[in-house]
């Protein structure tokens, strides 16, 4: 080889070197265009409840669905300090095959993850529905595929009429795990009208195949998307779902971010850290652009007061506040480490209680069945069972009865904690049979209850037995779904005890809170705090013995919904 052919090959060689260098750089790279962080693990206790922050709440809402022609739950998580004065961006997360709107409210602990990126600094507030994924119902072949019919034409609608949301798709993502994953896919890639941002975690072989999601060959989706976060656990068998859609977008070169989480399965192990990696995705996509911590809110969240209420020796009935239901001794049997829950008045010995003044404003709670209120091994940990035992004089069987906002409306915590948690119904559920616990008191209305005055147990006139008392009769039952003092989200239900079916019902009723809207019913006239609802169009027939529940949202007041004066015909 002789010099020129030297001096020739050598600044070829240097090029091919760097373009070698280039392209490894390239295929080192993670897919990620759109935000200025790459997703990572998440630290220990990005998921753990801080005593120390503002804390957001998950409340369940009704809705009519057209595409079921049905009342469908939903689940949704307002960020703390949650206010009307402001809008909020929204993300829909969607569930595996086999859960519901409770399995990421459940197991996820979305809740937290959100609270501690909030609290941190990381992501504005936003809220999270959880929706029910099976839309099924008479007639429909397949709820899963009905849902994006739900979805978009019911649930939405609805969240952002009884909601301060922004309505338009650059404030609106889509987000879902395995089964729920391939229906983010499905919905979302044909929704882009919709949907700026879509999120698959371990998607489910539901996913289409990419000439149904992408008929332009992909198009839209490059000159639309904001943020497509894909992620799966690199031992989960299903992970060639996830991967045909990297693949595609990655030879069509529509920007995405692609996480493969090494080791980890087709569990919470994977979803969970996807949803924290997604989240500060989105805010660094645009998704919460225009929204601000309201400065009429606290930054700070308020603290419940802990001042002891006094209330007299004697038998109580103890209503909680979110269920209107009642504490009772599981299966009506005295026994020691019996379960306590709650469920509908009865007046049976299990429902009532003997409360005992101590010293130092603690109380003791007597069950007419003889076995004392007590905190499972006097734990001071969250979620730490609440049953009965013999009494034994410990702090597990002390109990402090402090005052809330409302009147005759109280907390009870435990002395076991050192006055930091209290009686919770677990998950604010509001059916019989819901488990009672300890967990951190923040003066929830799943937290706090009233006290009513009652007989002991077998002194009552044997031919009309006790009943607890309710602000309403048998023809209507109010919940709040929740209630930010300026005004509350309810459910009405209201109970065919005319022994007869009709056909077109009205239903009149007071209540102590003026009602600003209706929906799943009409008004039909007003007078002072006296309503008279029909019924909708679409539910005209009320079988004897039959309920109907539709919703409200109610003006500003106190925060115990009371109804009088029911009648329906």
């Amino acid at each position: 080889m002789n010099y020129t052919e030297k001096m020739i090959k050598k600044p070829i060689l240097s090029i091919l070197k760097m373009y070698l260098v280039a392209l490894l750089l390239c295929i080192a790279l993670p897919q990620n265009t759109f935000a200025a962080s790459t997703p990572v693990i998440p630290p220990t206790g990005y998921d753990s409840l801080r005593s120390n922050i503002p804390h957001g709440v998950i409340n369940e809402i009704t809705y009519y669905s057209t595409a079921t022609n049905s009342m469908r739950k939903a689940k949704i998580y307002l960020p703390p300090g949650y206010s009307s004065n402001q809008k909020y961006s929204v993300l829909y997360l969607l569930h595996g095959i086999g859960g519901n709107e409770n399995e990421w409210p459940y197991n996820g602990k979305p809740n937290l993850i959100a609270d501690n990126l909030i609290a941190d600094g990381k992501i504005k507030p936003s809220i999270i529905v959880f929706p029910n994924g099976n839309a099924t119902g008479t007639g429909i072949s397949d709820g899963w595929e009905n849902f994006t019919k739900d979805l978009v034409n019911s649930l939405i609608p609805y969240i952002e009429k009884n909601y301060s949301v922004y309505t338009d798709r650059e404030h609106r993502a889509i987000s879902g795990l395995s089964m729920g994953g391939g229906q983010t896919y499905n919905i979302g890639f044909t929704n882009l009208d919709v949907f700026a941002y879509i999120g698959g975690y371990s998607a489910a072989p539901n996913t289409k195949a990419t000439n149904v999601l992408f008929p332009d060959n992909g198009a839209k989706a490059k000159s639309s998307l904001k943020l497509l976060f894909i992620s799966c656990g690199s031992t989960d068998s299903l992970k060639t779902f996830g991967d045909n859609i990297h693949n595609f977008c990655q030879s069509r070169q529509i920007n995405h971010v692609y996480w493969t989480l090494q080791g980890r399965g087709h569990d919470w192990s994977v979803w969970s850290p996807s949803l924290w990696n997604n989240l500060q995705l989105l805010e660094e996509a645009g998704f919460t652009s225009g929204t601000s911590v309201d400065p009429g809110q606290p930054t700070e969240p308020e603290k419940p007061s802990l001042e002891a209420a006094k209330l007299a020796d004697g038998w109580y009935y103890i209503k909680n506040i979110n269920a209107q239901k009642y504490l009772q001794v599981q299966g009506n049997t005295g026994a020691n480490g019996q379960n306590v829950e709650i469920a509908q008045g009865t007046g049976a010995a299990s429902q009532k209680w003997y409360l005992t003044n101590k010293t130092e404003g603690y109380v003791t709670l007597k069950n007419g069945l003889g076995y004392m209120l007590d905190v499972c091994y006097g734990e001071n940990k969250n979620g730490t069972n609440i049953q009965v035992y013999s009494a034994n004089n410990m702090s597990a069987q002390d109990f402090k009865v402090v005052k809330t906002s409302t009147q005759n409306v109280y907390g009870v915590v435990t002395r076991a904690s050192a006055d930091t948690k209290g009686l919770d119904v677990a998950n604010k559920a509001v059916t019989d049979g819901a488990n009672v616990q300890q967990y951190e008191y923040y003066g929830a209305s799943n937290q706090t209850w009233v006290f009513e005055a009652c007989q002991a147990p077998g002194s009552e006139n044997p031919t009309e037995p006790s009943q607890p008392t309710n602000p309403t009769d048998d023809v209507m039952a109010v919940k709040v779904v929740s209630d930010w003092n300026s005004g509350a989200t309810v459910e009405f239900t209201i109970k065919n005890t005319t022994g007869k079916d009709l056909n077109g019902w009205t239903c009149t009723f007071t209540i102590n809170r003026p009602i600003d809207s209706i929906w799943s019913a009409e008004l039909a006239n007003q007078s002072g705090k006296t309503y008279t609802i029909t019924n909708p169009a679409w539910q005209p027939q009320l079988a004897a013995g039959e309920s109907y529940t539709f919703g409200g949202n109610l003006g500003s007041g106190v925060s115990e919904v009371i109804i009088t004066d029911v009648t329906i015909r």
